[in-house]
């Protein structure tokens, strides 16, 4: 796969997980990941597990990945990564 395709495939991810939360994720000149609250303020994360903190910054709630419930329902099965 491109890297430009798994780049838009990571983010399409990212934003089904963090559509709970209130939180999107755009591509940032392809060198980082900008995460947008509702109302567009917006946070820089340079690596995956700033985007966690950038989340939980915007959102006022508690991101956690490792939490036995928080994938669920937010990604499809298809697009599950075994």
């Amino acid at each position: 796969m491109h890297y430009r395709a798994e780049r838009k495939h990571r983010l399409d991810l990212l934003n089904a997980l963090l559509a709970e939360q209130g939180v999107h994720c755009e591509d940032w000149d392809g060198e980082a990941i900008a995460v947008f609250d509702a109302v567009g303020r917006f946070k820089i994360a340079a690596t995956l597990s700033d985007i966690w903190k950038m989340a939980e910054e915007l959102s006022k709630m508690t991101v956690d990945p490792l939490a036995p419930d928080f994938l669920k329902g937010s990604i499809p099965s298809d697009q599950m990564v075994a």
